[in-house]
């Protein structure tokens, strides 16, 4: 689980910058568009956002054209765009908050079975308690996703955004959904976020990029 802790502190430090089975999946939402990222891998996310692929992150021109959108892209993207990144795909809001973005990413924390609940959402907990930048408490609650049994996890950050995580095990690890918005815009999309959380569907096998894969 140290290992689990340094992964999620990294993976946590680029938020700053900027089950058993794959569950049956639930019915993608209007206004959504699911996205299919290989070995049974998938979360739908709003239409209106712009996502980026592990394959998209590695195109030439694609980290400077994100970059002139925004300099906080550059890290969570040229992370995606390394080989075996447990960084599976960045998305964000086409339409900036008073000039402010708001992004979503989807990542593997873990490669090793996690165990019981109650122990990897301890650990996982205690982790976001150290996360570059945080504010404030961390507010935490267990959840029921389509993917399983999930950790919700809530705090702002010294740059005025909150985060908004969500946490599930799977076969393969811990996968992790984290969304990052300006803290005035968090309480309008805290739905939107629930939704994209529950259409997640882990992998029935390891995903491409994942070591061992």
């Amino acid at each position: 689980m140290r290992r689990c802790a340094l992964i999620v502190l990294a993976l946590l430090a680029l938020a700053s910058a900027a089950a058993a089975v794959a569950a049956t999946p639930r019915a993608t939402p209007a206004g959504f568009r699911r996205h299919e990222l290989g070995a049974g891998l998938s979360v739908a996310l709003p239409i209106g956002w712009q996502v980026v692929g592990q394959r998209d992150a590695g195109s030439p021109g694609v980290l400077q054209a994100l970059r002139r959108l925004d300099s906080s892209f550059a890290a969570p993207v040229s992370a995606l765009a390394q080989p075996d990144s447990p960084l599976k795909l960045f998305s964000f809001d086409r339409a900036f908050w008073h000039h402010h973005p708001t992004t979503g990413m989807l990542l593997q924390a873990t490669t090793t079975r996690p165990g019981p609940y109650r122990r990897w959402s301890a650990t996982m907990a205690a982790q976001l308690r150290r996360a570059p930048g945080r504010v404030g408490p961390v507010g935490q609650r267990r959840v029921r996703l389509a993917a399983g049994a999930a950790l919700r996890a809530v705090y702002r950050t010294s740059t005025h955004d909150t985060v908004t995580l969500y946490a599930v095990a799977g076969r393969e690890g811990i996968w992790t959904l984290v969304f990052r918005t300006p803290s005035g815009h968090a309480a309008a999309l805290s739905k939107t976020f629930a939704r994209a959380a529950g259409t997640l569907v882990l992998p029935v096998t390891k995903p491409p990029g994942t070591p061992g894969a």
